[in-house]
């Protein structure tokens, strides 16, 4: 599954390279520019200057509340915002100055710097040139409108603003200084010429949801194997996710234990899912949507750790597979996490094809298209001719599952010659299970003409999507958030992460 990281690699490994390095940080405003600002001083194996241009250091410590916690920064905050002054006063001084320096390169660079404000030649002093160093300016168009243009009125003869920048990059070039330049505005710049890296911010509004990517435009000295990354800012951390990796990059794992069972509801086996959309109850339907892009290994992660929920707790689970899934792939998982006896006598898979079990290994968990009778009266629907099955444990409290694919039921029903109806998944569960309680799940590819006959029993209906390897999931009714799917520890089987 997908990796939460606190940086992309490359732009770590761009951190991590020798100084002098110059950075360019752009996107408008709100899409997670200061975050990742934050990150960078965070990561950075060095001396750390933020240099805050327009918000005041009080309004970022009410807005990022953990730098208010009990482990205060490592960095140093210089504020720019409390001198309301201007480049008028650099200016007077300027004046005198340029008589008293001469002409020659190194001096002309230093009148130049005076020019910057007091803040970012405070950010100059405190660091040592061969030290590793580390200044963010944000932003630097807070600068640009505050001093330059009431200076360039005051003094018109005085350095532009280019000069300035160029004069910056150029003092760095005799130290171990990383700068990193923020600017509000999604557009291309002169500095995109200058500096050594760029990295935009932006936000993508779907029909949906809106969600936010970083891309790696330029990293000079690093090989950009991912140039875009979408990222989160949760609880105020900035929070990027990688790709997964097909399909060794996905794997179910084991139920996380319920906290405190509830009657008449299944937990999901997942701590995550459970807070973001609820436990699963009895009598209900919940529908999975999936998008044609998503790997056919997703639906068996989600689906694993609920299944092994039911059959660990006493319950029996009838899966109707896709075609293209083999019952051994259907339960290869559930065999680490169950009993052999516990998958032999309450697990039944419904296959279309006679001959799709190759082992006789849970050879009686497979039912083959013969020993599938369809109902005759009333809604025809598919039920293992499996009387043991279907009698169970006589425990009329255990929660049971019925997970159905789409394709899979429809190519039962196509082979039987039977007429598939809205009404033949739940018809099943009741005919299969009796009056137990019992969940349903069901699963399909967005288009499917089936979907717009079952999605209005479900009572959750989740949709799930794949964005350059990334694996997202929301609540289409009831409508939720987005969630990025991704990787935990041993602890759980999965995680899902806020995008905001």
């Amino acid at each position: 599954m997908s990796q939460i990281k606190r940086l992309p690699d490359e732009l770590a490994e761009f951190l991590r390279q020798d100084g002098p390095q110059t950075l360019l940080i752009r996107g408008d405003p709100g899409t997670g520019k200061t975050s990742l600002c934050f990150e960078m001083l965070h990561e950075f194996a060095g001396k750390r200057l933020y240099v805050t241009c327009r918000v005041a250091p009080a309004k970022i410590r009410q807005h990022f509340h953990w730098m208010a916690g009990p482990d205060p920064v490592e960095w140093k905050l210089l504020d720019l915002t409390s001198s309301p002054s201007s480049l008028e006063e650099a200016a007077s001084v300027l004046v005198h100055a340029h008589e008293l320096l001469s002409a020659s390169r190194d001096n002309a660079d230093a009148l130049r710097a005076l020019w910057l404000p007091g803040a970012i030649q405070d950010a100059w002093g405190d660091t040592d040139p061969a030290e590793p160093t580390l200044i963010v300016i944000d932003p630097w168009n807070a600068f640009v409108e505050q001093y330059a243009e009431s200076g360039r009125r005051t003094v018109p003869e005085g350095p532009s603003i280019r000069d300035l920048e160029r004069t910056l990059i150029q003092l760095i070039g005799r130290t171990k200084i990383h700068l990193a330049f923020v600017m509000e505005g999604g557009e291309p710049t002169h500095l995109d010429f200058l500096v050594d890296g760029v990295v935009v911010t932006h936000r993508e509004r779907g029909p949906d949801h809106v969600r936010r990517w970083l891309n790696l435009s330029k990293l000079r000295g690093v090989a950009i194997n991912l140039p875009l990354y979408p990222f989160t800012l949760d609880e105020g951390l900035f929070q990027c996710i990688t790709p997964t990796e097909w399909p060794a990059g996905l794997s179910a794992a084991a139920p996380e234990p319920d906290p405190g069972p509830i009657p008449g509801t299944l937990w999901p086996g997942n701590a995550d899912f459970a807070r973001r959309f609820g436990r699963l109850p009895a009598g209900s339907l919940t529908l999975f949507e999936l998008a044609p892009e998503v790997p056919r290994e997703v639906a068996p992660t989600l689906l694993t750790p609920i299944l092994a929920e039911v059959l660990g707790r006493g319950g029996r689970a009838m899966l109707i597979p896709p075609p293209t899934l083999s019952p051994a792939d259907s339960y290869a998982d559930l065999a680490t996490f169950v009993p052999a006896d516990a998958l032999e006598s309450r697990l039944r898979i419904l296959g279309v094809f006679p001959n799709q079990v190759q082992s006789d290994k849970f050879r009686s968990v497979f039912v083959p298209p013969h020993r599938i009778s369809w109902t005759k009266d009333g809604v025809t629907v598919p039920v293992p001719e499996d009387p043991a099955f279907r009698v169970g444990s006589g425990d009329r409290t255990a929660m049971n599952l019925l997970v159905v694919y789409f394709s899979g039921i429809e190519g039962l029903a196509q082979s039987a010659g039977a007429v598939l109806t809205r009404e033949a998944i739940p018809g099943a569960a009741h005919v299969t299970f009796g009056g137990s309680p019992v969940h349903l799940i069901a699963l399909g590819r967005s288009g499917d003409p089936y979907f717009d006959a079952i999605s209005p029993l479900a009572g959750l209906h989740l949709r799930i999507e794949s964005r350059l390897g990334r694996i997202l999931i929301h609540g289409y009714r009831p409508f939720t958030e987005e969630f990025a799917v991704t990787q935990s520890g041993p602890a759980a089987p999965y995680r899902l992460l806020r995008l905001n």
